[in-house]
């Protein structure tokens, strides 16, 4: 298992931050039945969400805002649009 450490971001004033710890063990099973993409769409909305809050929360703002960087660099063959010229 893989274990990370990351500071949290500092208290402000009497708004004290709490610690997080994100468990990413189980894979998700397989989905059955006609409904079985509108149901795992779901489940990914709802654990995005859930990480994306819990990060928010807890991360200092620069590591937030450096993550979001990492991902969409992760990502960027996705936002690449070829250049067709005049057809």
């Amino acid at each position: 298992m893989k274990f990370i450490s990351i500071y949290k971001a500092q208290d402000i004033g009497n708004n004290k931050i709490e610690d997080a710890r994100i468990m990413i063990e189980c894979a998700l099973p397989e989905i059955k039945g006609d409904n079985w993409l509108q149901v795992t769409e779901n489940i990914y909305k709802s654990e995005a969400e859930l990480l994306n809050k819990t990060l928010l929360n807890s991360l200092p703002g620069g590591t937030y805002d450096q993550l979001l960087i990492e991902m969409l660099k992760t990502k960027a063959s996705h936002f690449k649009v070829p250049w067709g010229g005049d057809k």
